[in-house]
């Protein structure tokens, strides 16, 4: 059992536990837990002991004790004993925008739904018009995100897609490459696909057979291999002579910019995410917690900004010559205007302004609010700009072209937000606007260390886009990065 698998058990309880109705300092507790399972990818056993050691916080009595649970039983008795009453596909309704826990819990007591297709079955027949919370507006809504999620029904993100590439290759050696859509790169995948040299071909079953699987494969033949690993389906093919491994000529990246710490939803200090960036060779990083609007994100109200950056002030000296910036990722409020005032704004290295409510306007609407924030003289970056989550919501309604334009004109930087959820500016957009002076920064908007290497994604997708390194600001140096914000 490893930290990864102990924290899909710890978030399955969490959601069962809001269906209960606990209260939220012990489903806080559970989701820090998770965070930070997840940050350290090693075998849960070695987790517990550095729990004990006193070498990772966030972790009280009671939590330790479910997680040596979880090590001796591989699940928690809590957990299934929830899941017995609600079931496993209830936590399909986890995904569908719009349905909270509360709204799931009336769903289920009332009319025991507890799967997607019991949901639509509940709206075909109108029994849900009944329930309090479901108007006519809000059931549209919910059908809109069934059908999106149905869409993307059996595909996932980069971040997966990578892991596991790089799990079966480390099995298989130098006998397989990546082919097709695991070659070129995409935003979101349906399938792992490789090939391999066909006089290879017994070899590498011994491989597959003795390394990393032990169930059968779904179809074999002699040009194809299908099989699963980890429940996404893998094609190997096999072909004459492999073609040779492509070189990337992408240079490491400077700095790194968009991080959240415990300021306000982060899971690490400044302290922390700059000694993190120090060991993996960076030379500045951007500090740019929740501003205050994000209050469900803890966002910093302006007394609480004014401390981080004395905070900030002490570490660089203790951090010469490392350089931590003062930033702040800044709600573009409705009308388009950021939600510090200018005297507050003006003493902050940079600015990342970004949308993260109010998507259900028009595109004109959209579009007018972006672009007078982007004109606004104190910012700096526009951050993921169409509000995209891969998988599970759909861009906003926008003119992008005049965006880009708008960024363009007024000089300002557009994010390539790394976060494998996101994407966010879409590499289609890159490659349409190679040839322009559009400027762009790859972030890996990381809420934790481990987070920091999302930007190998916003790099994978640049470079597919053939984006010039000379306009990703962060490939430059401090200096470079700080000339690009002030010449606004």
């Amino acid at each position: 059992m490893n930290t990864l698998e102990a924290a899909k058990i710890l978030t399955s309880l969490r959601k069962l536990l809001e269906l209960e109705g606990e209260n939220k300092f012990k489903l806080r507790a559970l989701e820090l837990a998770e965070e930070n399972l997840k940050s350290t990818e090693i075998e849960l056993i070695e987790f517990i002991s550095l729990v004990e050691s006193k070498q990772v916080s966030g972790i009280g009595t009671q939590l330790l004790k479910d997680l040596k649970e979880i090590e001796n039983t591989k699940t928690l008795k809590a957990y299934q004993n929830l899941k017995n009453v609600y079931t496993d596909s209830i936590f399909e309704l986890f995904k569908i925008r719009g349905l909270g826990a509360s709204k799931i819990k009336t769903l289920f007591d009332n009319l025991q739904v507890n799967s997607i297709e019991k949901l639509k079955l509940a709206i075909a027949e109108k029994t849900i018009h009944n329930l309090k919370g479901f108007g006519d507006k809000s059931i549209a809504s919910i059908e809109e995100n069934i059908n999106f999620l149905e869409t993307w029904k059996g595909y996932f993100c980069i971040d997966v897609h990578e892991i596991a590439i790089d799990n079966i290759i480390s099995k298989l050696g130098p006998f397989v490459q990546t082919s097709g859509t695991s070659k070129t790169k995409e935003e979101v995948f349906n399938k792992i696909e490789l090939e391999a040299e066909e006089n290879k071909r017994d070899e590498i079953l011994i491989h597959l057979k003795e390394k990393l699987f032990k169930e059968k494969f779904e179809a074999e033949d002699k040009e194809l291999i299908t099989f699963n690993f980890k429940d996404l389906p893998v094609e190997l093919r096999f072909v004459k002579k492999l073609d040779a491994l492509a070189t990337s000529d992408n240079q490491k990246l400077v700095g790194i910019l968009h991080t959240h710490t415990t300021y306000s939803d982060g899971q690490h200090s400044i302290e922390e995410m700059a000694n993190a960036c120090i060991s993996k060779g960076y030379s500045y990083l951007g500090i740019t917690d929740h501003s205050k609007t994000a209050a469900y994100a803890g966002g910093l109200s302006e007394d609480k900004l004014k401390l981080q950056g004395l905070e900030i002030d002490e570490l660089n000296e203790k951090l010469k010559p490392f350089k931590i910036l003062k930033g702040i990722e800044s709600d573009i409020l409705n009308d388009g205007e950021l939600d510090y005032p200018d005297k507050v704004l003006e003493k902050l290295d940079f600015v990342i302004a970004s949308i993260h409510s109010g998507f259900n306007i028009s595109k004109k609407q959209m579009t007018e609010r972006i672009t007078k924030a982007i004109k606004n003289p104190f910012t700096s970056i526009l951050g993921h700009p169409t509000g995209r989550l891969l998988l599970k919501r759909p861009e906003y309604e926008v003119y992008m072209e005049e965006v880009i334009n708008t960024a363009i004109e007024y000089n300002k930087i557009i994010e390539l937000n790394s976060n494998p959820k996101r994407l966010d500016i879409s590499w289609n957009w890159l490659k349409k606007y190679k040839d322009s002076p559009l400027k762009i920064v790859i972030t890996p908007d990381a809420h934790s260390i481990s987070q920091i290497d999302y930007v190998k994604y916003g790099q994978l997708l640049a470079e597919k886009a053939q984006f010039s390194n000379d306009k990703i600001v962060n490939y430059g140096s401090l200096n470079d990065f700080l000339k690009n914000v002030n010449e606004n």
